[in-house]
């Protein structure tokens, strides 16, 4: 699960044609604790960077991750 990644970790998924795994879901299931856990500003940086991978080229892809989470893919 491709949900907090370091700021140069985003392009070498594009460099090696990696897909990087998301699950929307884990959002705002994690949001509350996110901030807590990682602090603010690296919360901000490195939590759910989807666009950053996006705009360094890289493929991603989204899944429910059931049964750990609802299987409602509107939910994800």
């Amino acid at each position: 699960h491709a949900q907090t990644l370091h700021p140069d970790e985003v392009p070498r998924f594009a460099a090696l044609g990696a897909i990087a795994s998301m699950q929307g879901v884990h959002a705002t299931s994690d949001g509350p604790w996110v901030p807590q856990r990682l602090g603010e500003d690296r919360a901000r940086e490195r939590a759910y960077v989807w666009r950053s991978l996006l705009d360094a080229g890289a493929t991603i892809c989204n899944g429910t991750d059931v049964p750990v989470e609802s299987i409602s893919p509107i939910a994800s």
